[in-house]
Protein backbone atom coordinates (compact mmCIF):
# COMPACT_ATOMS: atom_id res chain seq x y z
CA UNK A 1 0.00 0.00 0.00
CA UNK A 2 1.01 3.86 -0.74
CA UNK A 3 -0.64 6.40 1.05
CA UNK A 4 -0.18 10.39 0.49
CA UNK A 5 -1.98 12.39 3.07
CA UNK A 6 -3.19 16.07 1.94
CA UNK A 7 -2.94 18.96 4.88
CA UNK A 8 -3.02 22.41 5.67
CA UNK A 9 0.18 24.11 6.59
CA UNK A 10 -1.32 27.52 8.17
CA UNK A 11 -4.58 28.03 9.76
CA UNK A 12 -7.05 26.74 7.75
CA UNK A 13 -8.95 27.43 5.19
CA UNK A 14 -5.92 27.58 2.11
CA UNK A 15 -7.88 25.27 -0.04
CA UNK A 16 -7.65 21.04 0.67
CA UNK A 17 -10.69 20.35 -0.48
CA UNK A 18 -9.77 21.96 -3.95
CA UNK A 19 -6.34 19.59 -3.67
CA UNK A 20 -7.96 16.76 -2.57
CA UNK A 21 -10.64 16.68 -5.19
CA UNK A 22 -8.30 16.76 -7.86
CA UNK A 23 -5.50 14.37 -6.74
CA UNK A 24 -9.14 12.17 -6.19
CA UNK A 25 -9.72 12.60 -10.07
CA UNK A 26 -6.06 12.36 -11.32
CA UNK A 27 -4.61 9.50 -9.29
CA UNK A 28 -8.01 7.47 -8.88
CA UNK A 29 -7.34 5.90 -5.35
CA UNK A 30 -8.63 2.76 -3.88
CA UNK A 31 -9.98 4.44 -1.00
CA UNK A 32 -10.18 7.71 0.68
CA UNK A 33 -9.76 7.94 4.38
CA UNK A 34 -10.70 11.02 7.02
CA UNK A 35 -10.38 12.10 10.63
CA UNK A 36 -12.45 15.36 9.57
CA UNK A 37 -14.83 16.83 12.29
CA UNK A 38 -17.94 18.92 11.45
CA UNK A 39 -15.85 21.90 12.66
CA UNK A 40 -14.16 22.18 9.27
CA UNK A 41 -15.66 22.54 5.84
CA UNK A 42 -14.52 21.36 2.43
CA UNK A 43 -14.88 22.69 -1.13
CA UNK A 44 -13.97 21.05 -4.62
CA UNK A 45 -15.50 22.60 -7.96
CA UNK A 46 -15.36 20.39 -10.75
CA UNK A 47 -14.30 20.42 -14.24
CA UNK A 48 -17.74 21.00 -15.10
CA UNK A 49 -18.69 23.94 -12.27
CA UNK A 50 -20.68 21.12 -10.15
CA UNK A 51 -19.70 22.67 -6.58
CA UNK A 52 -19.30 19.87 -3.72
CA UNK A 53 -19.03 21.27 -0.23
CA UNK A 54 -18.67 19.03 2.74
CA UNK A 55 -17.67 18.71 6.63
CA UNK A 56 -17.71 15.40 6.86
CA UNK A 57 -17.52 13.04 4.01
CA UNK A 58 -13.85 12.81 1.98
CA UNK A 59 -13.92 15.52 -0.88
CA UNK A 60 -12.70 12.05 -2.87
CA UNK A 61 -16.21 11.49 -3.38
CA UNK A 62 -16.46 13.13 -6.34
CA UNK A 63 -14.78 9.62 -7.89
CA UNK A 64 -17.16 6.81 -8.23
CA UNK A 65 -14.57 4.06 -7.85
CA UNK A 66 -13.07 5.31 -4.63
CA UNK A 67 -14.28 3.94 -1.58
CA UNK A 68 -14.76 6.49 1.36
CA UNK A 69 -13.82 6.03 4.99
CA UNK A 70 -14.88 7.91 7.88
CA UNK A 71 -11.67 6.68 10.05
CA UNK A 72 -11.29 6.04 14.02
CA UNK A 73 -9.84 9.57 14.31
CA UNK A 74 -12.86 11.04 13.00
CA UNK A 75 -15.81 12.92 14.78
CA UNK A 76 -19.14 12.36 13.57
CA UNK A 77 -21.88 15.01 14.04
CA UNK A 78 -24.74 12.39 13.04
CA UNK A 79 -27.35 14.88 11.61
CA UNK A 80 -24.20 17.10 9.76
CA UNK A 81 -23.53 13.20 7.76
CA UNK A 82 -26.77 12.42 7.49
CA UNK A 83 -27.70 15.70 5.53
CA UNK A 84 -24.82 15.38 3.55
CA UNK A 85 -25.10 11.47 2.60
CA UNK A 86 -28.86 12.42 1.49
CA UNK A 87 -26.99 15.46 -0.79
CA UNK A 88 -24.96 13.38 -2.53
CA UNK A 89 -25.86 10.03 -2.64
CA UNK A 90 -27.97 10.44 -5.44
CA UNK A 91 -25.08 11.74 -8.51
CA UNK A 92 -22.30 10.04 -6.38
CA UNK A 93 -23.64 6.56 -5.15
CA UNK A 94 -22.40 7.38 -1.72
CA UNK A 95 -24.50 5.06 0.57
CA UNK A 96 -22.89 1.95 -0.68
CA UNK A 97 -19.40 4.05 -1.07
CA UNK A 98 -19.36 4.72 2.71
CA UNK A 99 -17.79 2.83 5.53
CA UNK A 100 -17.56 4.11 9.05
CA UNK A 101 -15.09 3.00 11.39
CA UNK A 102 -16.50 1.53 14.88
CA UNK A 103 -14.84 3.77 17.35
CA UNK A 104 -14.77 6.96 15.15
CA UNK A 105 -16.26 9.64 17.72
CA UNK A 106 -19.91 10.95 18.10
CA UNK A 107 -20.82 14.45 19.04
CA UNK A 108 -24.54 14.71 20.81
CA UNK A 109 -26.03 17.75 21.29
CA UNK A 110 -24.90 17.79 24.72
CA UNK A 111 -21.28 18.14 23.80
CA UNK A 112 -21.97 21.73 21.95
CA UNK A 113 -23.58 22.75 24.84
CA UNK A 114 -20.47 21.92 26.80
CA UNK A 115 -18.72 23.94 24.34
CA UNK A 116 -20.72 27.04 24.09
CA UNK A 117 -18.94 28.15 27.30
CA UNK A 118 -15.87 28.79 25.23
CA UNK A 119 -16.45 32.64 24.61
CA UNK A 120 -12.46 33.39 25.01
CA UNK A 121 -11.53 31.97 22.06
CA UNK A 122 -12.93 32.23 18.66
CA UNK A 123 -14.35 29.04 18.69
CA UNK A 124 -16.30 27.14 16.16
CA UNK A 125 -18.54 25.87 19.49
CA UNK A 126 -19.45 22.31 17.23
CA UNK A 127 -19.09 20.06 20.13
CA UNK A 128 -15.81 18.31 18.67
CA UNK A 129 -13.99 18.60 21.78
CA UNK A 130 -16.00 17.68 24.34
CA UNK A 131 -16.92 14.16 21.93
CA UNK A 132 -13.45 13.63 21.88
CA UNK A 133 -13.17 14.17 25.80
CA UNK A 134 -16.45 11.25 26.16
CA UNK A 135 -14.62 9.09 23.89
CA UNK A 136 -11.12 9.29 26.20
CA UNK A 137 -13.59 8.99 29.16
CA UNK A 138 -14.75 5.23 27.72
CA UNK A 139 -18.03 6.62 28.60
CA UNK A 140 -20.40 4.96 25.95
CA UNK A 141 -23.90 4.28 26.75
CA UNK A 142 -26.99 4.02 25.72
CA UNK A 143 -28.21 7.17 26.44
CA UNK A 144 -24.85 8.63 25.27
CA UNK A 145 -23.06 6.55 22.84
CA UNK A 146 -19.75 7.95 22.41
CA UNK A 147 -18.62 6.04 19.24
CA UNK A 148 -19.90 5.10 15.87
CA UNK A 149 -20.57 1.59 16.81
CA UNK A 150 -22.86 2.55 19.27
CA UNK A 151 -24.48 5.15 17.84
CA UNK A 152 -25.68 3.66 14.22
CA UNK A 153 -26.89 0.63 15.60
CA UNK A 154 -30.21 -0.41 14.63
CA UNK A 155 -30.16 2.90 12.42
CA UNK A 156 -29.99 3.09 8.45
CA UNK A 157 -26.27 3.59 8.21
CA UNK A 158 -25.59 0.16 10.73
CA UNK A 159 -24.37 -1.73 7.69
CA UNK A 160 -21.71 1.09 6.61
CA UNK A 161 -20.32 0.24 9.99
CA UNK A 162 -16.62 -1.43 9.61
CA UNK A 163 -15.01 -3.09 12.45
CA UNK A 164 -11.47 -2.29 13.54
CA UNK A 165 -10.03 -5.53 11.70
CA UNK A 166 -11.94 -5.34 8.68
CA UNK A 167 -10.43 -2.01 8.32
CA UNK A 168 -7.12 -3.36 8.86
CA UNK A 169 -7.73 -5.53 6.22
CA UNK A 170 -9.35 -3.17 3.78
CA UNK A 171 -6.02 -0.93 4.39
CA UNK A 172 -4.16 -4.15 3.66
CA UNK A 173 -5.54 -4.55 0.43
CA UNK A 174 -5.40 -1.06 -0.84
CA UNK A 175 -3.27 -0.48 -3.57
CA UNK A 176 -3.29 3.52 -3.26
CA UNK A 177 -4.75 5.49 -0.23
CA UNK A 178 -5.76 9.25 -0.11
CA UNK A 179 -5.52 10.42 3.14
CA UNK A 180 -7.49 13.83 4.25
CA UNK A 181 -7.17 15.93 6.82
CA UNK A 182 -9.17 18.72 8.57
CA UNK A 183 -8.09 22.49 10.03
CA UNK A 184 -4.27 23.26 9.83
CA UNK A 185 -0.83 22.78 10.88
CA UNK A 186 -0.94 26.05 12.75
CA UNK A 187 -3.82 24.90 15.22
CA UNK A 188 -2.64 22.19 16.67
CA UNK A 189 -3.18 21.57 19.85
CA UNK A 190 0.42 20.42 20.73
CA UNK A 191 2.85 22.53 18.07
CA UNK A 192 0.23 25.36 16.61
CA UNK A 193 1.39 28.64 17.02
CA UNK A 194 -0.07 30.05 19.53
CA UNK A 195 -1.54 28.11 22.66
CA UNK A 196 -4.87 28.76 23.68
CA UNK A 197 -6.30 29.86 20.06
CA UNK A 198 -5.77 26.18 18.74
CA UNK A 199 -7.89 23.20 17.98
CA UNK A 200 -8.92 19.95 20.22
CA UNK A 201 -6.11 18.06 18.56
CA UNK A 202 -3.17 17.80 16.50
CA UNK A 203 -3.09 18.50 13.12
CA UNK A 204 0.86 17.15 11.99
CA UNK A 205 1.43 14.61 9.55
CA UNK A 206 2.31 11.92 12.09
CA UNK A 207 -1.19 12.65 14.19
CA UNK A 208 -2.99 12.18 11.20
CA UNK A 209 -1.26 9.12 9.99
CA UNK A 210 -2.57 8.16 13.53
CA UNK A 211 -6.09 9.36 13.47
CA UNK A 212 -6.04 6.84 10.33
CA UNK A 213 -4.29 4.02 11.13
CA UNK A 214 -1.55 4.26 8.77
CA UNK A 215 1.96 3.38 9.54
CA UNK A 216 4.64 5.77 8.40
CA UNK A 217 6.58 3.86 6.43
CA UNK A 218 3.23 3.35 3.57
CA UNK A 219 3.74 7.59 3.16
CA UNK A 220 4.82 8.41 0.16
CA UNK A 221 4.39 11.96 0.19
CA UNK A 222 2.32 14.55 2.16
CA UNK A 223 0.68 17.07 0.01
CA UNK A 224 0.75 20.29 1.98
CA UNK A 225 -1.44 23.68 1.12
CA UNK A 226 -0.63 26.91 1.64
CA UNK A 227 -2.05 30.39 0.49
CA UNK A 228 -0.25 33.36 -0.10
CA UNK A 229 -2.56 35.66 2.27
CA UNK A 230 -2.90 33.28 5.19
CA UNK A 231 -6.24 33.74 7.42
CA UNK A 232 -7.56 33.00 10.90
CA UNK A 233 -11.11 32.83 12.15
CA UNK A 234 -12.58 35.74 12.33
CA UNK A 235 -12.40 37.37 16.14
CA UNK A 236 -16.03 37.37 17.93
CA UNK A 237 -17.40 40.79 19.24
CA UNK A 238 -20.65 41.74 21.04
CA UNK A 239 -23.41 43.92 20.03
CA UNK A 240 -21.38 47.02 20.90
CA UNK A 241 -18.73 46.14 19.31
CA UNK A 242 -16.77 45.19 22.34
CA UNK A 243 -14.21 42.18 21.54
CA UNK A 244 -16.10 38.87 22.81
CA UNK A 245 -13.07 36.37 22.11
CA UNK A 246 -10.70 36.25 19.52
CA UNK A 247 -8.95 33.66 17.27
CA UNK A 248 -5.25 34.66 18.38
CA UNK A 249 -2.04 36.11 17.30
CA UNK A 250 0.15 35.40 14.28
CA UNK A 251 3.62 35.50 13.48
CA UNK A 252 5.67 38.06 14.18
CA UNK A 253 6.57 38.75 10.22
CA UNK A 254 2.88 38.89 9.44
CA UNK A 255 1.00 41.97 9.04
CA UNK A 256 -2.85 42.40 9.46
CA UNK A 257 -5.04 43.45 6.45
CA UNK A 258 -8.12 44.88 6.54
CA UNK A 259 -10.50 42.97 3.33
CA UNK A 260 -10.50 46.99 2.21
CA UNK A 261 -6.86 47.34 1.89
CA UNK A 262 -6.12 43.36 -0.17
CA UNK A 263 -9.10 44.21 -2.55
CA UNK A 264 -6.91 47.53 -3.34
CA UNK A 265 -3.93 45.50 -3.43
CA UNK A 266 -5.87 42.98 -5.78
CA UNK A 267 -7.35 45.48 -7.78
CA UNK A 268 -11.34 43.52 -7.01
CA UNK A 269 -13.62 43.00 -4.45
CA UNK A 270 -12.58 40.55 -2.00
CA UNK A 271 -14.08 39.34 1.11
CA UNK A 272 -13.97 35.54 2.79
CA UNK A 273 -15.96 34.36 5.60
CA UNK A 274 -15.61 30.91 7.15
CA UNK A 275 -17.44 27.86 5.48
CA UNK A 276 -18.90 26.27 9.48
CA UNK A 277 -19.69 29.59 10.80
CA UNK A 278 -19.94 32.41 8.19
CA UNK A 279 -17.36 34.82 10.24
CA UNK A 280 -15.84 37.25 8.26
CA UNK A 281 -11.99 35.89 8.24
CA UNK A 282 -8.97 37.58 9.70
CA UNK A 283 -6.63 38.04 6.47
CA UNK A 284 -2.37 38.64 7.02
CA UNK A 285 0.71 39.07 4.63
CA UNK A 286 2.71 36.18 4.77
CA UNK A 287 5.65 34.85 6.82
CA UNK A 288 8.31 33.89 5.85
CA UNK A 289 9.36 32.49 9.20
CA UNK A 290 5.92 30.32 9.26
CA UNK A 291 6.83 28.71 6.16
CA UNK A 292 10.18 27.58 6.72
CA UNK A 293 8.84 26.50 10.31
CA UNK A 294 6.22 24.11 8.65
CA UNK A 295 8.70 22.59 5.94
CA UNK A 296 11.09 21.78 8.84
CA UNK A 297 8.02 19.55 10.11
CA UNK A 298 7.53 17.66 6.85
CA UNK A 299 9.07 14.85 4.94
CA UNK A 300 8.27 13.83 1.22
CA UNK A 301 6.51 17.30 0.80
CA UNK A 302 4.88 18.44 -2.45
CA UNK A 303 3.49 22.18 -1.42
CA UNK A 304 0.12 23.76 -3.45
CA UNK A 305 0.29 27.80 -3.14
CA UNK A 306 -3.10 28.24 -3.30
CA UNK A 307 -4.65 32.08 -4.03
CA UNK A 308 -2.43 32.89 -6.37
CA UNK A 309 -4.96 35.04 -8.08
CA UNK A 310 -4.58 37.62 -4.91
CA UNK A 311 -1.34 38.49 -6.05
CA UNK A 312 -2.11 40.40 -8.89
CA UNK A 313 -5.33 41.32 -10.88
CA UNK A 314 -6.96 38.75 -13.24
CA UNK A 315 -4.22 36.24 -12.68
CA UNK A 316 -5.48 32.96 -13.85
CA UNK A 317 -1.67 31.77 -14.83
CA UNK A 318 1.90 31.78 -13.40
CA UNK A 319 1.89 33.88 -17.13
CA UNK A 320 -0.64 36.52 -16.37
CA UNK A 321 1.31 37.61 -13.06
CA UNK A 322 4.08 40.74 -13.06
CA UNK A 323 7.93 39.98 -12.20
CA UNK A 324 7.25 40.85 -8.36
CA UNK A 325 4.23 37.80 -7.94
CA UNK A 326 6.25 35.86 -10.33
CA UNK A 327 9.35 36.18 -7.90
CA UNK A 328 7.65 35.49 -4.72
CA UNK A 329 6.15 31.98 -6.11
CA UNK A 330 9.92 31.53 -7.36
CA UNK A 331 11.09 32.03 -3.69
CA UNK A 332 8.31 29.84 -1.97
CA UNK A 333 9.88 27.42 -4.65
CA UNK A 334 13.59 28.04 -3.70
CA UNK A 335 12.85 27.63 0.11
CA UNK A 336 10.94 24.25 -0.12
CA UNK A 337 13.81 23.34 -1.74
CA UNK A 338 15.72 24.09 0.37
CA UNK A 339 14.04 21.88 2.70
CA UNK A 340 14.08 18.92 0.32
CA UNK A 341 10.38 19.80 -0.26
CA UNK A 342 8.54 20.95 -3.69
CA UNK A 343 6.56 23.89 -4.90
CA UNK A 344 3.75 21.28 -7.04
CA UNK A 345 1.02 23.34 -7.78
CA UNK A 346 -0.20 26.74 -7.85
CA UNK A 347 -4.13 27.40 -7.57
CA UNK A 348 -5.72 30.47 -9.36
CA UNK A 349 -8.88 30.22 -8.21
CA UNK A 350 -11.66 27.31 -6.64
CA UNK A 351 -11.77 24.84 -9.12
CA UNK A 352 -10.58 21.71 -11.01
CA UNK A 353 -9.22 23.49 -13.76
CA UNK A 354 -7.51 26.47 -11.48
CA UNK A 355 -5.07 24.37 -10.65
CA UNK A 356 -1.81 24.14 -12.27
CA UNK A 357 1.44 22.68 -12.30
CA UNK A 358 4.90 25.12 -11.35
CA UNK A 359 7.61 24.07 -13.99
Amino acid sequence: MDAYLIMDGQWGSCGKGLLAGKLALDRNPDLSVCNFGPNAGHTFIDADGVRVLTRQLPTALVNPGTLLVLGPGAIIDPQVLLSEVDEFDPLYDIRKRLLIHERAAVVLPQDRETEAVLTSIASTRKGVGAAQVRKIMRNSTPQAPAVARDFFAGTDLAENIISASAYRSLLGDARLVQVESAQGLELSLNHGSHYPYCTSRDVTPEAILNDVGIAARHLMETDVVVRTYPIRVGNEYTCSGEMLGTSGPVYPDMEELSWEALSARVGRPLLERTTVTAKVRRVFTWSPSQYRRMLQGMSNCQVMLNFCNYLHPRAQRYEDLDKDARAFIDEVHNVAWEHQAELSWMGFGPGYRDVQAYN
